[in-house]
């Protein structure tokens, strides 16, 4: 999987991981996404994993970082 849709993916989690702490939570098909998305990062943990290390060096949340400010 390309870094940058892998990127996409980490990002999209992050928001519907927020969403769902927050009031009022997510909905079902929301959170359904949520758990193909675990299950597919899972697939990539490696390279999510050095995916999230580099987005937490620039000091921001994954979702407010694009893939231009990793250099990939």
């Amino acid at each position: 999987m390309p870094k940058a849709e892998l990127f996409r993916l980490l990002q999209r989690h992050a928001a519907l991981a927020k969403a769902m702490r927050g009031r009022g939570g997510i909905k079902v098909t929301e959170e359904r996404e949520l758990q193909r998305l675990r299950e597919t990062l899972d697939a990539h943990s490696g390279p999510a994993a050095d995916l999230l290390a580099a987005a937490g060096r620039t000091g921001r949340p994954v979702e407010e970082i694009s893939v231009d400010d990793l250099g990939i």
